[in-house]
């Protein structure tokens, strides 16, 4: 039986998940199929994180882990947890610990940071 990312199917995300369905309601692409076919719990763990600080450490540890034995996602999967984290970092930049980091989302038409050389000491 084919999966509805392989049938290109609709489900009711929106019923499921209705933090990140919500999210995607206006278009027909973009919702994370792939996490919710094969990774449910890790969809269902991101969505009751949604628009909290807890969700930028919880998509960073899927994202940058460094948990030796782990057997990591499919390419698809990942790409949708990079761009999940993109959303969540541009939606809610309260929540980004780092300005300097290239997934943080600044560069997206949001003020990137300046960094400023130490003043110069008087003689």
């Amino acid at each position: 039986m084919k999966t509805p990312a392989e049938t290109n199917a609709q489900p009711d995300w929106g019923s499921r998940y209705p933090k990140l369905g919500s999210l995607f309601a206006k278009t027909e692409r973009g919702f994370p199929v792939h996490l919710a076919d094969r990774h449910g719990p890790v969809l269902r763990e991101i969505e009751a994180a949604w628009g909290a600080a807890e969700c930028v450490r919880l998509l960073d540890d899927l994202v940058f882990s460094d948990r030796p034995g782990r057997l990591g996602f499919t390419y698809d999967a990942m790409i949708e947890l990079f761009a999940l984290k993109n959303h969540h970092d541009r939606l809610y930049p309260q929540f980004v610990a780092n300005p300097f980091d290239p997934f943080a989302g600044f560069g997206s038409g949001e003020p990137e940071a300046t960094v400023r050389p130490p003043a110069a000491k008087p003689p």
